[in-house]
């Protein structure tokens, strides 16, 4: 029997969930962080691709892509932990504006001296920067933007973060081929200046400091103190292990160069990119359960690439497996919108600080590690060693899920309303 009204009020929903965009973007704060992140990850995955290229070019094997992930482990983790309480109390008016300019000078020192060792150097200073970055832009987002639009918005950046893999990367391994990795690098110090003038003099609310500074494990603390983010965080660790795979091992995949390469690079971001535009739009993603959902589906496209790169498939079957990964990979958009709803402005910059860098840490260990295997046994097992470590922690989190939602925090077991958690819960 329909509810008198439930109706009306389904069809208001959905309008709300088409129009979310819209009103997002044209909000003064969340508008401006949008469009300076989809200017800069444009150059960002630009400049990427050209690294890749460039170290591969260099060393000759498929582990010099991955020593360009690895080599930003150090200062994310560093930053995440030692670092993450400096992080919380940083002005982020100022500092916003000056990382982007920081990260120009990163990559045009690299065009200016292209080789190994400036690239390494590059993309550790690149990692540090992105580690302090994103922290701030958390807690903008939690203390400066609704939290009606803050789904929205964490799903354009992820729809941005993807995009701009997807044309950095074909980009990049055209524009590398042809002209030079210089010029991709150029190209991406300007975008990173330009993102920064579209930060300059946001409308922020002066900020609340936390009333005890917390210590450098704090970040974890606050995480596994947390009884849905305890969950999640090992699930998004787990994925970040193998999140540089298919790119680190894409030049190796194929004897083909150009369009190809930057296809297989390209496919996991454009399917992440394509899924996360879609679902972002509406409060299904924001579901724990769906985000555990995806993320199981996501097991399979992994063990599907694994399998068909073993019996010797086509490459554009590998790269529509790849795609498919990538969308099942939109889970990450619902769960930082989690993290976001349960953790108070004032702490978000240090979970987020100590979640990047567990994350950088684990795609660079993942990205030599996969890399290595790959070299040593081959791609195929690379990825099916990948899948069933998602796996593993997918169905503790499905476990550990349900025996949560069977008790206080919800009834039926479908979803549990991030509102409803007391952040009390967090200490």
């Amino acid at each position: 029997m329909t509810r008198p009204g439930g109706r009306v009020e389904r069809s208001r929903r959905r309008d709300a969930d088409a129009s979310g965009y819209a009103v997002m973007l044209r909000h003064p704060v969340a508008g401006r962080i949008a469009l300076a992140h989809v200017v800069s990850m444009l150059g960002d995955y630009l400049g990427m691709g050209a690294l890749l290229l460039l170290l591969y070019e260099r060393t000759g094997t498929v582990l010099g892509p991955a020593a360009v992930f690895a080599a930003q482990a150090v200062p994310a983790l560093l930053l995440g932990t030692v670092g993450a309480p400096w992080i919380a109390g940083l002005d982020r008016r100022r500092w916003l504006p000056g990382l982007a300019v920081s990260g120009a000078a990163l990559v045009t020192t690299v065009a200016l001296v292209p080789n190994v060792v400036t690239a390494l150097l590059a993309s550790a200073g690149l990692g540090a920067l992105a580690t302090i970055e994103v922290s701030l832009r958390s807690a903008v987002t939690a203390s400066d933007v609704p939290p009606t639009l803050r789904g929205r918005l964490i799903a354009i950046i992820g729809v941005g973060t993807q995009g701009g893999q997807v044309v950095g990367y074909l980009a990049s391994a055209v524009v590398a081929q042809r002209i030079g990795a210089e010029v991709a690098l150029i190209a991406d110090a300007a975008t990173f200046v330009v993102a920064g003038l579209l930060v300059v003099g946001l409308p922020l609310r002066s900020q609340v400091r936390a009333s005890v500074r917390p210590g450098p494990i704090g970040g974890i603390r606050l995480v596994l103190g947390h009884p849905v983010l305890r969950l999640l965080a090992p699930v998004a660790w787990a994925t970040m292990v193998m999140a540089a795979t298919p790119e680190s091992l894409a030049a190796g995949l194929t004897t083909r160069t150009g369009l190809v390469v930057g296809l297989l690079m390209a496919a996991h971001p454009f399917g992440m990119a394509v899924s996360t535009a879609v679902l972002g739009r509406y409060a299904w993603l924001e579901r724990v359960p769906n985000q555990l959902r995806l993320a199981g589906l996501s097991v399979v496209m992994l063990a599907g690439m694994g399998i068909a790169l073993g019996a010797g498939a086509p490459v554009w079957l590998v790269i529509a497996l790849t795609a498919g990964k990538g969308g099942c990979d939109a889970w990450f958009a619902g769960t930082q919108t989690v993290f976001a709803q349960v953790c108070r402005p004032e702490e978000l910059a240090q979970v987020t600080a100590t979640m990047i860098a567990a994350s950088v840490a684990l795609e660079g260990a993942g990205a030599l590690f996969l890399g290595a295997l790959a070299t040593l046994a081959s791609p195929a097992t690379a990825y099916v060693v990948a899948a069933g470590l998602i796996a593993v922690a997918s169905a503790r989190a499905v476990v550990g899920f349900r025996t949560l939602a069977g008790g206080h925090l919800s009834e039926d077991g479908a979803a549990i309303p991030v509102e409803a958690i007391p952040v009390e819960a967090m200490a």
